[in-house]
């Protein structure tokens, strides 16, 4: 998305919505109990309630503010986190306005309650905006601004600790809806698979209508003019999306307050509006007095004849999961079949025809479907994949003298994925995949003086393990990395492995143990035999606060002088590189995971031949992990330096080649040399 610099200051004249009436929307089942719950809300307050069997309404949560009106109110997972949020579109009244306001208040729904959040939008401007939509697929947030400024705006929401940061993107209108005083209004569809963001606003008997692809650039599409044969007052909060012929084409049921009801639909690619078969239901809005009864009646209504909430009475369009063989009617098929255009993606075909209606996105490497009724049954997905691993420097000689390119290390392999489509009457199987927490032992090595490094891996699945023989002049070296994801071992489990290779002698054998106690962040190391006998604690929060998220350290039989110094990135632990004699050493690290950082402890010493490796993860049975690392060698245990590191899995992938080549210079190649040369990410 490009982003555009824009300005809104105030808006000095504000009409309510529509004053006397009430918005319904739902039903939803937050609480998980098989009771209905339904939002109710006018322009001056909100009620959260459950319908009991015996049709009475329990209230849940309610507000009622005294600075601001309603606009407009969704409830979606806006961070993706599994816990839903109301998203309030708010407008302050004179006397309250002020710069620091939010035209967008967020509350997720934790322990039965909506629990205010914190959001930080990118450029603080004030919006008074008519209504707002989400896209399922993004989680994009849209809102319409009215005159004089007239503009569309797309909110998106990205979750960093407690905080939501939303960033905005302004769209500039077409001249039929840059120019005009009518209030506009702005809903998301989804037309085969494609979402679109429509525009509209009622001029004189006329609605004037934009459709935009959302793609980079946000093009118009399609724009209209459609008379409206007498209907009067817009009600655009209360816009619903339907796909009542169920042809995966979304259109929008748009209400007026004198009765009829409009269908704003995108056929052959042109924008059509017809009057709605809703027309005179009286079932978008009801009147603010009206009972619980009536609201129920209203509801159960809507249901059948298709009104509702397309991205909550219905499962998200868009999974984020993985089903493992099952998919229901209503849900999207959005399975990652590749990396990105932006990462690893070299070539993608099928190798059998897909289901209907399925396609392959290259730029987000997700295979995208929507199945009909008449899919119900089992589809297999057959395809051949390529990914771009690395690069490589190719040196030949041809008939004019030497050669050099470029080359990509390509993976290639068949896939296959199969599900089975079943009705919305029956639950769905679903797969959710265990949280991403890794844990990495990386051992670099000069190669063995005799022999050759032959090792046995003895481990239960699944580990990761990758081993390298760098061929580099002057100063080969063979790297080990043994990796597993802790989100996959179960509670009350233990899960163990060893990388062992039999040792020529017994002699001048040490074992370096490194734990981690992942529940009280407790990182402890020894060596054996002790260099010296001090046992020494180190606390980084202890010595700067902003240092609170590092564990505390003790290392025994480590050297004396360990402090806590500043570093690039990093804090040191241990420095007495102004010893180092030779280029020809080693490196030892161990990455464990800590919330959404990922610790990481690196020792930097002399050459040491590996015999073994081995891993223990402990789960207890309420879910606390402790993960137990044990590197046995010959040689001394000679460090020059150590240091301890936290990175976001984010940071890892932008300083992967930096990390690598640092290390590469350790053990003595020359990084003018290095950056000739691809090497793989850690």
């Amino acid at each position: 998305m490009r982003l555009v610099k824009w300005c809104i200051y105030a808006v000095f004249l504000h009409i309510a919505i529509h004053a006397g009436n009430m918005n319904i929307s739902g039903p939803y089942d937050l609480n998980s109990n098989r009771l209905d719950e339904v939002l109710l809300f006018t322009t001056a307050v909100l009620r959260y309630v459950e319908i009991q069997h015996d049709g009475t309404h329990s209230p849940l949560w309610q507000i009622k503010p005294e600075d601001y009106i309603i606009k407009d109110a969704l409830i979606y997972d806006l961070d993706n986190d599994g816990d839903s949020e109301l998203i309030i579109l708010v407008d302050y009244l004179p006397g309250y306005r002020k710069n620091s306001n939010k035209w967008l208040h967020v509350y997720t729904w934790r322990d039965s309650v909506f629990i205010a959040r914190d959001l930080v939008i990118d450029n603080g401007e004030v919006l008074h905006a008519n209504n707002a939509d989400i896209d399922t697929f993004s989680g994009i947030v849209s809102a319409a601004v009215g005159s004089p400024y007239r503009a569309a705006v797309l909110l998106q929401a990205n979750e960093q600790r407690e905080t939501l940061n939303g960033n905005t993107i302004h769209i500039h209108l077409p001249f039929n809806l840059h120019n005009g005083f009518g209030p506009i209004f702005t809903n998301f569809i989804n037309v085969d698979g494609k979402p679109y963001l429509v525009v509209f606003s009622p001029e004189n008997d006329s609605l004037k209508t934009a459709l935009f692809s959302t793609n980079n650039e946000f093009k118009v599409t399609n724009d209209n003019s459609f008379p409206l044969n007498g209907a009067l007052k817009l009600l655009g909060s209360a816009t619903q999306k339907t796909d009542l012929d169920m042809d995966s084409r979304e259109e929008l049921q748009i209400p007026f307050a004198s009765g009829q009801v409009m269908t704003l639909a995108y056929y052959d690619s042109v924008l059509t509006l017809t009057e709605s078969i809703f027309s005179g239901e009286n079932l978008f809005i009801l009147p603010e007095s009206t009972s619980a009864e009536n609201i129920n009646t209203v509801i159960t209504s809507r249901v059948n004849s298709g009104i509702y909430d397309l991205f909550m009475a219905k499962p998200e369009p868009g999974i984020t999961i993985i089903p493992e063989d099952t998919l229901r009617l209503g849900d999207t098929l959005h399975y990652q079949a590749t990396m990105d255009t932006t990462t690893g993606f070299y070539s993608f075909h099928w190798l059998a025809q897909p289901p209907e209606r399925a396609y392959f996105d290259p730029t987000s490497g997700y295979i995208n479907w929507i199945p009909k009724r008449e899919d119900i049954g089992v589809h297999e997905f057959k395809f051949y994949a390529e990914q771009r691993l690395k690069e490589e420097l190719v040196s030949d000689i041809d008939a004019l003298g030497d050669r050099h390119r470029i080359m990509p290390v390509i993976e290639e392999a068949e896939h296959s994925y199969a599900i089975i489509v079943v009705d919305t009457t029956k639950p769905p199987i679903i797969y959710t995949p265990p949280p991403y927490e890794p844990y990495m032992v990386f051992v670099h090595t000069p190669p063995k003086e005799k022999g050759e490094d032959r090792f046995v891996f003895n481990g239960v699945p699944s580990f990761h393990m990758l081993v390298e023989d760098h061929k580099l002049p002057k100063y080969p070296s063979v790297s080990h990395n043994i990796s597993a994801n802790l989100g996959q071992v179960i509670t009350n489990k233990n899960a163990e492995f060893s990388y062992v290779a039999r040792p020529d002698s017994m002699d001048k054998i040490s074992v370096l143990t490194l734990n981690h106690n992942l529940t009280n962040n407790e990182f402890t190391a020894s060596i054996s035999p002790h260099v010296d006998s001090l046992i020494q604690d180190l606390d980084p929060s202890n010595w700067q606060s902003k240092l609170s998220h590092y564990p505390s350290y003790q290392f025994e039989g480590f050297p004396e002088s360990l402090r806590l110094a500043e570093a690039e990135n990093s804090i040191l632990i241990y420095n007495s590189e102004n010893e180092k004699k030779t280029k020809n050493n080693s490196y030892i690290s161990v990455r464990t995971p800590l919330a959404d950082n990922r610790h990481n402890l690196s020792i930097y010493m002399r050459a040491i031949e590996l015999w073994d490796i081995a891993g223990e993860i402990v789960v207890d049975s309420i879910g606390n992990k402790t993960v137990n690392t044990t590197i046995t060698f010959s040689g001394e245990f000679h460090p020059y330096r150590i240091n301890s590191e936290m990175y976001t899995d984010a940071d890892i992938a932008k300083r992967a080649k930096e990390m690598k080549f640092k290390i590469l210079e350790f053990m003595g190649v020359d990084s003018v040399a290095v950056d000739s040369v691809a090497v793989d990410s850690l």
